[in-house]
C-alpha cells in the first residue's frame, strides 16, 4: 500500500479537519519528517506575529531550514514599529525579511486596527512596495469609524496609505472599502477599473450623492460578486425618477447584495433587483423611508416579479424600521410561499418588521419587533391591525419574550378574523403566570403548540386547554413548571384537549443526581456514585374516559416504561428528592395517543408510550 505521505494535499486537508488539535501538538514533530512538515503547514498557515516583542514565530520563519513560511497564507500583526536602519541596511529589516520568507501570503490583519497609526501604515506600505512579493487578496479595512472620531488618529492619512497599498497589489486584491469622509480629494472613482480581480466592494455613506451614481461605479467593476452600500446620505430623487431606471446595465456576476438605509418606495427602486442582478443569490436590505407611514403604489408586475425573485434566492433579509401596517400587509399579502410569523418583544431595539429566509429554514419568516416598553394606556391599535390582517400563507405564529396578558391581547387580534391557514403556535421564553380570561375563545385550526424554555403554571395550562380544544400535537422543551427548575413534579393539565402526540424534552441527563446545583463541578463525587440512578415516573389521567394510569421506568441502560399500581407509584414518588433531575410527570388530558419523553441528549434513551 502506498505510504500515507503520498496522499494528495486535499485528502490531508480533510483529515486535518478532525485531527488538527493532535497535529498541532509539538510532539507530532518527532514522528517523522513528513509529520514534521505537516505540523509546520498547520502551525504557520495563519501566523500571529509581534515584531517588536515576541519573535518566536518570526525567527522560525526566517531561520528554519524547513522554510515554514512557505505555508503561510495569512498573517496577523499584533504590532510592529519601523526599525531605525540606514537605506543600505534596509534588507535586514524584520518586516522586509518576513515578507521575503512568506511569498504566499494573501491576507494581512492588524489585531488592533483602530490603534495602528499613520506612521505604522506608512512603514507597512514602504516595505510592501520594496519587497514586492506579497500578492494580497485582503488588506485590513475593518475600522470602527465611530470609535476613532474621539482619538487622535489621522484617519485621512491612514486611509490614503491604505489606498496606496491597495493600488500596489491591484492585480490580486479582491476586496476594497470606500470611505467618503477620509477619501483624498484628488482621487477619482474611475481608479476602481485598475482592480482586475475585485470581487467585493464596500461603498460607505457619502460616496453616492444620488442613487443613480451606483450605475457608474458598477461599470468600473463589472466582475464584482458582492456589493455592500450605505445609502444614509444618498438622494433617491431625480427630475424624472419615475421613468428613469436606476441601473442601465445588467450585472449577472453579483451574487450578494447588502444595502443599508435603502429607500423602498418606487417601481424603479424595487424592480432593479430582478432586472439588473440576474445572478443574485443572497439579499440583505435595511430600509428607511423618507416619508413615514407611506402607502406603496407599485405596479402589479413589479410586485409579482420581486416576490418571484425572492423565492429563487438562497437567503434574504429585508428590515423596515417602525411597525407600518401597510408594509406588513404588503409582505404578508404578496409572499408566494408558506410563511412563519414571529412576535418579538425587545426592551433595547426600536420597532421594526423584518422579512427573511435563511439557508437552514426554507420557509420565509416575518419578524415583528413590537418593543415591550413603548406602549402607554394599553394602546395596541397598530399591533391589532397588523395581527388581524395575517394572510392565509402564514402557517406558524411564534411569540418571544411576552407576558401572558399581552399574548392574550395579540391572540385575540389574530383570531378576530377567520384564519384557516394558521395551524401552529410556538411560545418561547414566555412566562405563563396568569389565567386567560373566560371571554376569549379561539375557534381556529391550531393543531400544533410548542412551549420552548417557558415558565408555566398549572392554572395557565388549564386555561389554554379550554380555548385550544383541537390540538393534535403539544411539545414542552426545557420548560419550568410552576416556576421551579428543581421541582421534580411536572403538571400538564389540559383536561379539555384531545392530544395525538405529547412530547416532553430536556437537555439534561435524567439518570444523574445533582443535589440542588446545576453545576456538577461542585458536587461530592463519592455521593454521586452511591446514589441509584433516577428515571421518570408518569401519571396519566384521561378525563374523557375517567381513567387513571401509572408508570415507572425500568432498566437504566435502555429505559422502558412499565405500567404499575397507584400504591407503588405513590411509594416511588416519596423517594424523589427536590434538586434531582428525576421527573414526576402528571398528565391530565381528554385523550392521548402517544407520549414521548426526550430527557437527555442521548437519543437512544428516548421513551415512547403508545396508548
Amino acid at each position: 500500500m502506498c505510504s500515507c505521505k503520498y496522499l494528495p494535499r486535499e485528502i490531508w486537508d480533510i483529515i486535518i479537519i478532525y485531527t488538527a488539535d493532535i497535529v498541532e501538538d509539538h510532539r507530532t514533530m518527532a514522528v517523522n519528517k513528513h509529520w514534521y512538515s505537516l505540523f509546520l503547514s498547520i502551525a504557520f498557515a495563519s501566523a500571529i506575529i509581534r515584531l517588536d516583542w515576541d519573535c518566536s514565530k518570526f525567527y522560525n520563519i526566517v531561520n528554519s531550514p524547513f522554510c515554514p513560511g512557505q505555508w503561510t497564507t495569512s498573517i496577523t500583526f499584533r504590532s510592529f514599529k519601523e526599525e531605525e536602519l540606514s537605506a543600505a541596511d534596509a534588507i535586514h529589516d524584520k518586516l522586509y525579511r518576513l515578507m521575503i520568507h512568506t511569498p504566499h501570503v494573501e491576507q494581512v490583519k492588524f489585531i488592533l486596527i483602530n490603534l495602528t497609526n499613520a506612521q505604522e501604515w506608512d512603514y507597512f506600505y514602504k516595505v510592501l512596495k520594496m519587497a514586492d512579493v506579497w500578492k494580497l487578496r485582503r488588506l485590513p479595512d475593518d475600522w470602527k469609524l465611530e470609535s476613532m472620531r474621539d482619538n487622535r488618529m489621522n484617519m485621512k492619512l491612514i486611509y490614503s496609505t491604505y489606498l496606496k497599498c491597495a493600488r500596489h497589489v491591484k492585480y490580486s486584491l479582491d476586496s476594497i472599502r470606500l470611505i467618503q469622509e477620509t477619501m483624498p480629494t484628488d482621487i477619482d472613482l474611475s481608479f476602481l477599473n485598475e482592480f482586475t480581480v475585485l470581487s467585493y466592494l464596500n461603498i460607505g455613506k457619502g460616496i453616492l450623492k444620488n442613487v443613480y451614481d451606483m450605475d457608474t461605479i458598477l461599470q468600473y467593476t463589472p466582475q464584482l460578486r458582492e456589493l455592500e452600500v450605505d445609502f444614509a446620505t444618498t438622494s433617491f430623487r431625480s427630475d424624472n425618477y419615475n421613468n428613469r431606471p436606476i441601473l442601465n446595465g445588467v450585472y449577472p456576476s453579483i451574487h450578494t447584495l447588502n444595502f443599508h438605509h435603502f429607500v423602498f418606495e418606487t417601481n424603479n427602486q424595487i424592480g432593479m433587483f430582478h432586472t439588473s442582478f440576474k445572478g443574485l443569490e443572497s439579499l440583505k436590505i435595511g430600509c428607511v423611508n423618507h416619508r413615514p407611514r407611506i402607502t406603496l403604489a407599485l405596479d402589479t408586475d413589479t410586485v409579482r416579479n420581486f416576490f418571484t425573485m425572492l423565492t429563487s434566492l438562497v437567503d434574504y433579509n429585508i428590515r423596515f424600521h417602525e411597525n407600518d401596517v401597510s408594509m406588513s400587509d404588503f409582505l404578508s399579502r404578496n409572499c408566494q410561499q408558506e410563511m412563519h410569523a414571529r412576535i418579538f418583544s425587545s426592551h433595547q431595539y426600536s420597532e421594526s418588521i423584518a422579512f427573511g429566509k435563511t439557508r437552514l429554514i426554507a420557509n420565509p419568516l416575518i419578524n415583528f419587533n413590537f418593543g415591550a416598553d413603548q406602549f402607554t394606556d394599553n394602546d395596541y391599535s397598530v399591533e391589532n391591525r397588523i395581527l388581524s390582517n395575517f394572510s392565509q400563507n402564514i402557517k406558524q405564529l411564534e411569540f418571544y419574550h411576552w407576558e401572558t396578558e399581552k399574548i392574550r391581547v395579540y391572540l385575540t387580534a389574530v383570531f378576530s378574523t377567520r384564519n384557516e391557514g394558521l395551524c401552529s403556535i410556538v411560545f418561547k421564553e414566555v412566562i405563563f403566570d396568569n389565567i386567560f380570561t373566560a371571554d376569549t375563545t379561539y375557534t381556529s385550526n391550531i393543531k400544533n403548540m410548542t412551549f420552548d424554555m417557558c415558565e408555566i403554571s398549572k392554572q395557565s395550562l388549564y386555561s389554554l386547554s379550554s380555548r385550544f380544544t383541537t390540538l393534535d400535537s403539544i411539545s414542552f422543551k426545557d420548560c419550568h413548571f410552576d416556576g421551579s427548575f428543581v421541582n421534580p413534579w411536572l403538571y400538564l393539565t389540559m383536561p379539555k384537549t384531545k392530544v395525538h402526540r405529547l412530547c416532553i424534552s430536556y437537555n439534561v441527563k435524567f439518570n444523574t443526581t445533582y443535589y440542588g446545583t446545576a453545576d456538577p463541578r461542585f458536587l461530592d463525587k463519592d455521593k454521586l456514585k452511591t446514589k441509584p440512578h433516577s428515571f421518570p415516573l408518569v401519571s396519566l389521567t384521561l378525563t374523557g374516559q375517567n381513567v387513571k394510569r401509572y408508570y415507572y421506568t425500568r432498566n437504566d441502560t435502555i429505559p422502558v416504561i412499565v405500567e404499575t399500581s397507584k400504591t407503588r407509584f405513590d411509594l416511588l414518588t416519596k423517594t424523589v428528592q427536590y434538586g434531582l433531575f428525576t421527573k414526576i410527570i402528571c398528565v391530565k388530558v381528554k385523550s392521548i395517543r402517544e407520549l414521548s419523553l426526550k430527557l437527555c441528549k442521548d437519543r437512544s434513551k428516548d421513551m415512547e408510550l403508545i396508548f
